[in-house]
């Protein structure tokens, strides 16, 4: 947009938000807001975004607005920045963290400087409601299996019950083969609806007392109440098999698909619950070593050896 200063201030005035005018260089060259806080902002005219901010965030500031200048197009983006307990001409005052989404509108005029208008909306609420949300969520919102915080959580108290007497249990650990290159081929929104349909291959192996949790982009837990390692390898190798006889449909082209499983049983020796954890994970690589599309187990006795 071809606009002088003042004629962008004209504009920009009449809007209630609170506005910050940058030079290409990060200057302040003025806050136009209809708020109380106004005068106190004035202090900031003529300092550097650098004399303000941290030197990451000041170079993540500058480098949004160069893009939209050189764009010449509207840039939005979000970004986390220390709250402010007060704003004088020596130095803000950090208090939490604050969530805002900007939207840089850029302004070019012949003859003289760049400059980009800043408008910054407060996103903090909502991402507070959304980490709550999070916390207390058990589902992954892709697959609408559990989650990894809570098959941790009931992971932990089978551990406990089994010291207490309770009955053996295993783990599966399974991770796709090539998974990044399918991402990289077809993108996320199309891997996410054929991870959709790996999981209700699953699914439909497993009892209703089983829990299955996808605890990373391609990474799958599951834990077999009253299950011992044969009983959870015999179920990893159907699993397999059924798997890599199965054609899924991605972006209008057919394939087949492969995973690595490795599985252990929980033991009397172990010191944690996650013990069990870690030797199907090395069970896991020692699949993947061999090529992949395999199932292996690794038990306490020799994982001590």
């Amino acid at each position: 947009m071809n606009i002088n200063l003042e004629q962008a201030r004209l504009i920009l005035g009449a809007l209630d938000e609170t506005i910050v005018i940058f030079s290409q260089e990060g200057e302040y060259l003025d806050i136009l807001s209809a708020g109380l806080e106004s005068e106190s902002f004035k202090g900031l005219i003529g300092k550097n975004i650098k004399d303000i901010v941290s030197s990451g965030t000041a170079n993540l500031f500058l480098s949004r607005i160069n893009e939209a200048l050189v764009k010449s197009e509207v840039i939005v983006f979000e970004y986390q920045v220390a709250g402010l307990l007060s704003v004088d001409s020596e130095k803000l005052m950090p208090s939490g963290v604050l969530h805002k989404k900007a939207k840089i509108i850029p302004f070019h005029n012949d003859g003289s400087d760049s400059f980009v208008a800043w408008i910054a909306y407060d996103f903090t609420e909502y991402r507070n409601l959304e980490s709550k949300y999070q916390e207390t969520a058990v589902e992954d919102p892709v697959t609408g299996i559990f989650n990894r915080r809570f098959f941790f959580k009931e992971l932990n108290s089978f551990y406990q019950r089994f010291q207490r007497g309770s009955n053996i249990y295993s783990v599966i650990m399974l991770n796709l083969d090539h998974g990044e290159k399918l991402s990289d081929t077809y993108g996320m929104e199309l891997t996410d609806g054929m991870m959709t349909n790996f999981v209700s291959l699953i699914k439909s192996a497993l009892r209703s007392t089983d829990l299955f949790a996808n605890t990373g982009d391609e990474d799958f837990l599951i834990l077999l109440p009253d299950t011992p390692s044969n009983g959870a390898f015999h179920l990893a190798e159907r699993v397999r098999t059924a798997l890599e006889n199965n054609v899924f449909e991605l972006g209008g082209e057919q394939f087949t698909i492969t995973a690595s499983f490795g599985c252990s049983e929980v033991s009397e020796d172990d010191s944690s619950y996650d013990n069990v954890i870690n030797r199907s994970e090395i069970a896991l690589y020692q699949a993947k070593h061999n090529g992949g599309n395999c199932v292996k187990r690794l038990n306490y006795e020799n994982w001590k050896k």
